[in-house]
């Protein structure tokens, strides 16, 4: 009996343990069985494209934000980026063409990252100060430009960008893709992707070791506004419109997705991996409300919902990880 109750034990904490680390994972499988269970349309293929590149533009700014997480800071102004880079790209074009108004969209995004990442480092602001402050200047700069109107493009070429298809497969997928593969090499077999955890794990211990803190962190901010330009550029070609109401949501979003994938608001630990299943289950809740004509206002309360949610899962794992009892 007693042999029998050890090897129940020892399955029971496999079976826990192997949860733990899946934890996400299932998640995300559970979502997707319920949602299709209430709406079979959700397996099309035409709604599982449409999902996946909704999740490819929010997915390449929380890429950098995962950077950003695990090194200890984030930026809440990847919204107005994303705008102002849209509009910017759109008025510039009858001035500049095509691809310099595209390049100056993209060197304003890491203009304001390198200001955030300034700020930051050499200001000693905290980032949740600097970059709610330079989220609000960005949505003022962005209303200027465009006289508080959407900007129509007026290039045929721009839509390509977003709308274009290789085998029917959306860009804006193949984006997605593309900045994984550039993200995970970075993570793994780079500097500039090891010192995210030195500097995020224990920044004293990091600058002790000779790594340069405050480069490293503006890099990081000059990374988030690069990839939030990228992902504006990709939804006004899409929309065929850039206007300063984008991305109003998008930093609940991201962040949500991030934490929810495993990275801590404590920095020093997390996967690309992890951020990839975190902003699919994002996409997969919205797609699923849209779906099921979830009314717009419960809508709001369902994703501050799901952002409350992944901060107690969050703070829950640090005390466990305090107490020694989480299974690793």
């Amino acid at each position: 009996m007693t042999f029998l109750a050890e090897d129940e034990l020892n399955m029971r904490n496999k079976f826990l343990k192997i949860a733990s680390n899946n934890r996400i994972f299932l998640i995300l499988l559970f979502l997707i069985i319920v949602i299709s269970i209430a709406d079979i349309s959700f397996l099309s293929i035409t709604n599982i494209l449409n999902l996946l590149t909704h999740i490819a533009i929010n997915g390449i700014i929380a890429l950098a934000m995962s950077i950003l997480l695990i090194s200890g800071s984030f930026d809440l102004s990847v919204g107005s980026v994303l705008s102002i880079s849209g509009i910017i790209a759109i008025i510039l074009q009858s001035r500049f063409g095509l691809i310099t108004s595209i390049i100056i969209a993209i060197l304003a995004g890491c203009l304001i990252g390198l200001i955030n990442g300034l700020i930051v480092t050499y200001g000693k602001i905290n980032a949740f100060i600097t970059t709610l402050g330079m989220m609000i200047i960005i949505k003022g700069l962005a209303l200027t430009i465009s006289n508080g109107f959407p900007v129509i493009n007026s290039i045929e070429k721009f839509k390509i960008i977003g709308l274009g298809q290789i085998f029917l497969i959306p860009y804006p997928i193949i984006y997605f893709i593309i900045f994984i593969l550039i993200f995970l090499f970075i993570m793994k077999w780079t500097t500039f992707g090891r010192n995210v955890y030195a500097i995020g794990g224990n920044e004293l211990g990091a600058k002790l070791s000779g790594i340069n803190i405050n480069l490293y962190k503006i890099l990081y901010f000059v990374l988030s506004g690069f990839c939030a330009s990228i992902s504006g550029i990709i939804l006004s070609s899409r929309l065929n419109t850039g206007s300063a109401i984008f991305g109003d949501n998008t930093p609940l979003i991201v962040i949500s997705a991030v934490i929810l994938g495993g990275i801590s608001l404590e920095g020093g630990v997390g996967t690309i991996f992890g951020t990839i299943l975190g902003i699919s289950i994002i996409g997969v809740v919205e797609n699923g409300m849209e779906l099921l004509n979830i009314v717009s206002y419960y809508q709001l309360i369902i994703r501050g919902s799901v952002l409350v949610i992944v901060v107690l899962i969050d703070a829950y794992y640090i005390r466990m990880k305090e107490r020694g009892r989480l299974i690793n």
